[in-house]
């Protein structure tokens, strides 16, 4: 199993930055809002301009109350990612939906329902002109887009306020308002998409903190889980070559004298050390199909893909836990080296006296060395902390059941011979499934541990069906 690691982002900033974004537009009067309940109508009005901004749209209303996603919604889901310790591509990849969305909204089409602040009509005062030497006040109305506080409303309200009335908004900016969509710049319209301090300016900062999520230095420990496709594929990089020709060129992993069978343990252990060194951007998305990393969370390890990390493409270095079964191994030596196996010589042989020719036999693995796999997983996962005889006991007949089962003739079986190695897996499975429902065992350590199960009930099944 792969050491686990820790992995680490600006979380701290994230949420320093949030807080300013909030503390700037929790404000009323500066922005034109007086927080008094409508005049015509008595309905409450948002307090400040962040309560304007907690209440844009509100997908999660009922059909009744007409609710669509807004910065409501994306404010809530914000909230959700800004509260996380560990953070994974799908993090990544939802505030980046946010932007999207946010980016949606800003072009909504002006009208009375436009999501755009700044391209929602009133029809407001335009022009005014005080009462005077007993002429009448000369007031002017006309639809202007992006707030119903122009100048002249301003204007026309500060005149009529009384000593024990007074209009203690402050006057607004003559940008907050245009007689053309698209041009105003009200208050509400920069907090959501303006240049500074704003929304969408906020989820584009968290999203680079996210991106840059930390990864510790050197090699990154994972575990590989293979297929014959995979390894197929595997041995075409560069960097699988370079490492497979590392191993096999290594002379510790040979006994002394004539033999060229490599050691099983020896070439695990020299396997399990030798770093794979990733030249190309090919290297990492290839093996990043295939290749797990145990991360180190509050909660405990979890296994997730290489791929759930944000800045996995950035790894240059990989470090593999390897299945003390050999299989796999064994199969990407023979894809990287080819027709070479037969022309290979030891390392440090005299030719004269060691043959050429490269011996994988004494690595094949059998259905019991899987078996003590999976008993080595049950063991390293919940030995130390639940009696786990019992579970041992009832998963004995079914190993006992693979190491047999290859002695069986296949004409007499027929089909049932090629679906043993899939009734064993789940009974094996089963079992477990079974003791775990009387345990006190967290879902994410059960979920790690069936990731981790799955490729040794995979080389069951294909070493049953093996010739």
């Amino acid at each position: 199993m792969a050491e686990p690691t820790k992995l680490t982002w600006d979380k701290e900033k994230a949420n320093s930055l949030y807080e300013t974004y909030r503390q700037t537009w929790n404000k009323s009067v500066e922005f034109g809002i007086s927080g008094k309940p409508d005049a015509s109508t008595g309905q409450p009005n948002s307090k400040t301009l962040l309560d304007t901004i907690l209440n844009h749209g509100g997908s999660r209303l009922s059909r009744k109350d007409k609710g669509w996603f807004g910065a409501q919604d994306i404010i809530t889901e914000l909230e959700m990612i800004l509260d996380e310790e560990d953070v994974f591509t799908d993090d990544v990849d939802d505030l980046k939906d946010l932007i999207e969305r946010m980016e949606k909204l800003e072009k909504s089409s002006p009208g009375p329902d436009c999501r755009n602040p700044r391209n929602i009509p009133f029809h407001t005062i335009t022009d005014f002109k005080p009462s005077k030497e007993g002429k009448d006040a000369i007031i002017v109305r006309d639809v202007v887009y992006g707030h119903f506080l122009t100048p002249a409303y301003w204007e026309y309200r500060k005149n009529k306020a009384s000593t024990d009335k007074p209009y203690n908004i402050s006057k607004p900016q003559s940008n907050w308002t245009s007689k053309e969509p698209n041009r105003s710049r009200p208050p509400f319209w920069q907090a959501l998409f303006g240049p500074e301090n704003s929304l969408l300016i906020l989820l584009k900062e968290v999203l680079i903190l996210l991106e840059d999520i930390e990864i510790p230095p050197g090699p990154i420990s994972v575990d590989f889980r293979f297929n014959k496709r995979s390894v197929t594929g595997l041995a075409n990089l560069p960097a699988m070559q370079e490492y497979v020709w590392a191993l096999v060129e290594n002379p510790s992993i040979f006994p002394s004298g004539k033999s060229r069978k490599p050691m099983p343990t020896r070439l695990n252990q020299l396997a399990n050390t030798t770093l794979i060194r990733l030249s190309s951007k090919k290297d990492i998305e290839e093996m990043s199909k295939i290749a797990t990393i145990t991360i180190q969370t509050e909660e405990g390890k979890r296994n997730i893909r290489l791929d759930e990390i944000p800045g996995w493409k950035k790894i240059k270095e990989l470090k593999v836990s390897w299945p003390s079964s050999n299989k796999f191994l064994r199969r990407l030596i023979r894809e990287v080296m080819g027709d070479q196996t037969d022309t290979f010589q030891k390392p440090g042989s005299d030719p004269e006296i060691v043959k050429p020719g490269l011996m994988l036999k004494a690595v094949e693995f059998t259905a019991e060395t899987v078996v003590k796999d999976i008993e080595d997983l049950v063991i390293e996962f919940f030995g130390e902390e639940y009696e786990i005889t019992d579970l041992l006991s009832k998963l004995q007949p079914h190993f006992e059941s693979a190491n047999e089962f290859k002695k069986h003739d296949r004409e007499i079986l027929g089909r049932l011979f090629w679906t043993k190695g899939t009734i064993l897996g789940q009974d094996i499975s089963i079992e477990i499934i079974k003791w775990l429902k009387g345990q006190d065992i967290s879902e994410e350590k059960e979920a790690e541990f069936f990731i981790k199960l799955r490729p040794f009930i995979d080389e069951l099944e294909e070493y049953i069906r093996e010739d």
